[in-house]
């Protein structure tokens, strides 16, 4: 059974693949909507993009923290520097 799942996974998505991908991202994203709501939705897609902004960032092995902590530093008043 497991093994004709993927079969018929593997045969949807062998040709047109990134067409299938677009249709199915695309019907995900419009029954959230209607389900959650507009902004409810963009939210969760957000929080997704910033997931993997991050996700990305730490597979290079960049250092993100430092990244932040920096760009802080140049950007908070002084008195909110000796925090950091």
């Amino acid at each position: 059974m497991l093994e004709e799942l993927k079969q018929l996974i593997g045969s949807f998505f062998g040709e047109h693949c990134k067409g299938k991908v677009g249709l199915l991202s695309g019907l995900v994203v419009g029954v959230a909507v209607l389900v959650f709501g507009f902004w409810k939705t963009v939210f969760v897609l957000l929080c997704g993009c910033i997931g993997l902004y991050v996700g990305t960032r730490m597979e290079r092995e960049e250092d993100l923290l430092q990244r932040i902590l920096s760009s802080l530093q140049n950007r908070l008043p002084d008195k909110f520097q000796n925090w950091l």
